[in-house]
């Protein structure tokens, strides 16, 4: 049975178990350990998941297969496929990841990184579109 919260005011909430779906509304959570996370204007400490979707939200690390972020924050994250859209994020590691906005640092096989900023871009395949990189390495 999935698990759905919606919150009109922010909560403290500590720990989901391991569910198939999680939706998060408005919340602030420690750990998350779900199949599908959908979190919006939520803040996570931790998220281990097999696809998360984040819309005005904030994570502190995240691990997923898969990671659609828009306009949300997230500090580290380590998936295999990882699409941020305005979504400042300090260290990605991915086997695919496509970036706009600001990003620390993106270590991925391949790496598409359009307008916005990344300090540091590491792969095998790099493309970088209207955006500014310090130190690229391919």
């Amino acid at each position: 049975m999935p698990v759905k919260i919606f919150m009109s005011e922010p909560e403290q909430l500590s720990t989901f178990d391991r569910s198939q779906v999680t939706n998060i509304q408005q919340s602030d959570v420690q750990t998350i350990h779900a199949e599908l996370v959908r979190m919006h204007q939520s803040n996570a400490e931790m998220i281990t998941a097999d696809e998360v979707e984040l819309e005005m939200s904030a994570v502190g690390t995240l691990k997923a297969n898969q990671v659609n972020a828009h306009v949300s924050a997230m500090a580290t994250v380590n998936a295999t496929e990882f699409v941020a859209e305005w979504a400042p994020t300090g260290y990605v590691q991915a086997e695919k990841a496509s970036v706009n906005g600001y990003t620390g640092a993106v270590v991925a096989r391949s790496a598409e990184v359009q307008q916005g900023i990344t300090g540091l871009i590491a792969g095998t395949d790099i493309h970088v579109e209207g955006g500014r990189t310090a130190l690229l390495i391919g």
